[in-house]
């Protein structure tokens, strides 16, 4: 006999079987409770088996699911650990960027004050500048009241030289304001 005859028989003979026992007859009992028993388990065992397929599909389409959605992840991982770089790098820059912005603006203000110093200290120079032109200034003009004093005196004394009383006079009064400022008076 054939493989696939002798498996058909063996599937036949337990058929044969169940169809025997559900037959025989028991005394006091009828085959057919017996029969619709023996159909329930049948059916009960079909859709059990029909479940079995179905959940075994469902776990192998959850497993493929969760297989992809692993592969998201790892995906996602990656991407937030590029951004998570990146947002480093980013911080990295700016603090770098505050520092050479503090830096400048310490040199900044030490320039401001600096300057300021300096122009405080020009503005005393300015003064005292003035200040002494303004002197030399009252030097210059007492010298030049001076010379045309000397030289009112010098008329005067020529004057009196050769005898002009009031020659001598005139120039001297002429020469007075000068004299009186060479000498320091206003």
């Amino acid at each position: 006999m054939s493989e696939a005859r002798r498996g058909h028989n063996q599937s036949s003979s337990g058929v044969t079987r169940v169809v025997r026992v559900i037959r025989r007859e028991r005394p006091g009992r009828r085959w057919l409770p017996t029969a619709l028993l023996a159909l329930l388990i049948v059916a009960i065992a079909a859709v059990a088996a029909q479940r079995l397929v179905a959940g075994a599909r469902d776990l192998s389409t959850t497993r493929h699911e969760l297989d992809a959605s692993r592969a998201r992840l790892a995906h996602l991982g990656a991407d937030i650990r590029a951004a998570g770089a990146a947002r480093r790098d980013a911080q990295r820059r700016a603090a770098a960027a505050v520092a050479v912005l503090d830096s400048e603006r310490d040199r900044h203000d030490a320039a401001s004050r600096n300057l300021r110093v300096a122009k405080e200290q020009l503005a005393v120079v300015s003064h005292d500048l003035a200040a002494s032109l303004r002197g030399e200034q009252q030097q210059g003009d007492q010298v030049a009241a001076l010379q045309l004093c000397l030289d009112g005196v010098s008329q005067a004394l020529n004057r009196i030289g050769v005898g002009d009383v009031h020659g001598w006079q005139a120039a001297i009064a002429a020469v007075d304001p000068q004299c009186h400022m060479a000498a320091g008076g206003a």
